[in-house]
């Protein structure tokens, strides 16, 4: 079930007050200072398809990440993964970045127009006067002071997240993940663990709501992807997984998926894998997207992590594990190629095995060739006619206009032997 957009919107919404919430109101406003920090500034904004925040008061800092950031990512050692939480800590050193911070939101005057379709920043600060003030700034369109606080924003952010993760930081609110995978009859079993390694619990929204799809939006729904590096050189993926792939005996009361502070959870699932692959030692890797956090309010919203690489996944013998496992998972295949447009004529191959020439689809439907072709890796697409065979002989239906895929290079089509399919290494 996907989501309405205005409730993902609600959602980024609750996300950004939460945030800011500790300024009190992010309209101007007399605050006691009693009652507020004097240093306290606070930027968040889009990156990616995620909100975060990084903020500084009473000394401290806390940064709110929520994935997705490639500077983040591509500066993390492979063999970490990455979270999403709230990271805090004191601060070493005077940073006058915040002093331009709060320069820019309190005196700012050129933050010019916004485009509802652009990556936004926002800002609220303590000004010199007493007062707390904030702003809001569309990179793109906005003008000079819009671009400056949006660069502080990542700027201050980066420095702070890894602040955060050293040692001087403290996680007050951390999840992080990992995946395990084991046959499972015809099927594999896929373990997703959730750990959460803050001093807060972690509410989230029930796997049984996770759709299991990619949003091109990139926002709102909820997957899990995971693939497999063989120690032979192979590798295998999966198909994006959600609630309608969860392994049976699993329950959620009230919706909610609790991941208590210092503690794992487990979430199975049973897929099909996307293509067969030989027995030997696998190291699983992938992502979750767009998880919902209900709680805590500082962290809630949506959230992607990267998986922990986890090594030690055996395969005793190869996948599928006999030719009626290898029908079924071909039959699982087309029915998700069934959902996809066609490959067009003319197009190279980039998987070597069975295909089916078709036609345009009409109101009976897609017409199909009777007679699948095999072809490989780097072979062009062919217009051919689409071949219906009767009991009179076969007979010409049209010319293909796309191809389907249809069986595996090591179908039964091709003569495959049972013997040695399932073989331990």
């Amino acid at each position: 079930m996907t989501r309405p957009l205005r409730q993902v919107r609600r959602l980024q919404y609750l996300a950004l007050v939460g945030f800011i919430s500790f300024l009190g109101t992010t309209t101007t406003t007399h605050a006691s200072p009693d009652h507020q920090a004097v240093d306290a500034v606070a930027l968040s904004g889009d990156w990616g398809d995620y909100k975060h925040g990084v903020s500084v008061a009473d000394g401290r800092f806390r940064v709110i990440y929520r994935g997705g950031v490639p500077d983040i990512e591509k500066a993390t050692p492979l063999g970490q993964g990455t979270g999403a939480g709230v990271l805090e800590g004191p601060l070493t050193a005077p940073d006058p970045r915040w002093d331009q911070a709060r320069k820019v939101i309190c005196e700012g005057t050129d933050f010019g127009g916004m485009n509802p379709g652009n990556s936004m920043g926002w800002g609220s600060a303590r000004c010199a006067s007493g007062e707390i003030k904030s702003a809001s700034a569309d990179p793109i369109v906005g003008g000079r002071d819009a671009k400056m606080l949006t660069y502080l924003f990542g700027n201050l952010l980066l420095s702070y997240y890894r602040e955060g993760m050293s040692a001087q930081g403290s996680r007050q609110v951390w999840l992080e993940a990992e995946t395990y995978v084991a046959p499972a009859g015809d099927k594999l079993k896929v373990t997703l663990r959730l750990i959460n390694s803050g001093k807060e619990d972690l509410v989230l929204e029930s796997p049984e709501q996770w759709e299991g799809i990619r949003n091109p939006m990139g926002e709102g729904a909820t997957y899990v992807a995971v693939g497999a590096d063989g120690d032979t050189g192979h590798e295998f993926g999966l198909p994006r997984l959600g609630g309608t792939s969860l392994a049976p005996g699993q329950s959620f009361p009230d919706g909610r998926l609790i991941v208590p502070a210092g503690q794992h959870r487990d979430v199975m699932f049973l897929s099909y894998a996307e293509k067969p692959f030989p027995a030997g030692n696998y190291t699983t890797r992938g992502s979750v997207n767009s998880l919902h956090v209900l709680a805590p309010a500082s962290l809630k919203g949506s959230v992607q992590m990267w998986f922990r690489p986890t090594s030690g996944n055996r395969f005793e013998c190869n996948y599928p594990t006999n030719d009626a496992d290898l029908s079924r998972l071909e039959a699982a295949r087309r029915q998700r190629e069934a959902t996809l447009p066609a490959l067009t004529v003319g197009s190279k191959v980039t998987e070597g095995g069975w295909y089916r020439a078709v036609g345009d689809q009409s109101s009976q439907g897609e017409p199909r060739s009777d007679v699948p072709r095999l072809f490989y890796t780097g072979d062009t697409l062919p217009a051919e006619p689409l071949v219906h065979v009767a009991a009179d002989g076969s007979h010409d239906a049209g010319i293909a206009t796309g191809w389907r895929w249809e069986a595996y290079l090591e179908a039964p089509l091709t003569g495959h032997a049972a013997a040695g399919w399932c073989a331990t290494r």
